[in-house]
């Protein structure tokens, strides 16, 4: 009967070890690529002020997307980067949306139409017109 029971305890803590390897493999492919993405910190895109800079707006719009991207959000893409917005550029939110609710025109809804708003209003001119040639 002693025998059996040492067995049966070297088998238990046989399998006991075997789990403790399964458990560190899982463990350490899990810290991989997709493991320390959810570790990772994506930096918040600087607000834009209004400013007619192509560069600082095509800057928010960059990091705006690549925040999307890392953070795997697309359904709020319009509310989120309105959160950006500060000065000129809030008050043209603000008044945009205002006026949406109460002369029934469409309300900027999607990424595209967001962006392209954006840049009829916030573009300098000549850089629109150097883009259309």
């Amino acid at each position: 009967m002693i025998s059996f029971t040492d067995n049966l305890r070297k088998s238990i803590k046989a399998n006991q070890e075997d789990i403790s390897i399964l458990k560190k493999a899982l463990q350490g492919s899990s810290s991989g690529a997709a493991g320390s993405l959810r570790n990772f910190n994506v930096p918040e895109p600087k607000q834009f002020n209004g400013k007619r800079d192509a560069k600082e707006l095509e800057n928010l719009l960059w990091d705006m997307e690549l925040c999307f991207q890392a953070t795997r959000v697309f359904e709020e893409e319009v509310s989120i980067t309105s959160m950006y917005l500060s000065n000129d550029a809030k008050l043209w939110w603000r008044t945009w949306v205002q006026d949406d609710a109460c002369s029934g025109r469409p309300r900027i809804e999607t990424w595209l139409v967001l962006v392209k708003e954006l840049k009829d209003q916030f573009f300098p001119k000549n850089i629109g017109w150097r883009e259309s040639l």
